[in-house]
């Protein structure tokens, strides 16, 4: 991909009211881009039930030379925090690569639950779903004092 079309891209979507983007600063770092994007105006919307505000989104990491252990998952749970802070936000679906073993596992390991291995028109997918009930459970429960 050039300069110039990574730059098309981005400018359509700030020019979109429904997707934004957001960048994930670490130690004073530029360090993950999360697209989020409505549902109901992706081809998503072709294998599930639509809810007005359900939401899917692509988590992009930035490459270092000097990776930190449990990164990844640290800024993608952030995000969820984030976005389920928001009392509309109830549904956030994945929509991974299948072939992406990383991008699979880091979804599994935020709580998402699988649906089905979907087609689309420029890749093969597995499709996950997060609820808003689920999320809440899981951070009640790492919140959780031990003993």
């Amino acid at each position: 991909m050039t300069v110039g079309e990574l730059y098309t891209i981005y400018c359509t979507i700030l020019q979109n009211p429904s997707s934004h983007s957001f960048i994930g600063m670490f130690d004073s770092k530029a360090v993950c881009q999360v697209d989020l994007y409505l549902i109901s105006i992706d081809e998503v919307s072709k294998h599930v039930v639509v809810k007005p505000d359900d939401c899917g989104m692509h988590f992009l990491m930035a490459p270092v030379k000097d990776p930190i252990k449990g990164l990844s998952q640290l800024m993608f749970n952030a995000f969820l925090l984030f976005f389920f802070s928001h009392d509309e936000a109830q549904r956030m679906y994945g929509e991974p690569d299948m072939n992406n073993a990383k991008a699979n596992r880091l979804v599994l390991q935020a709580g998402f639950k699988f649906i089905k291995h979907i087609k689309m028109s420029y890749k093969e997918a597995n499709l996950y779903v997060l609820t808003r009930e689920k999320f809440q459970q899981q951070f009640d429960e790492s919140m959780e004092a031990p003993g």
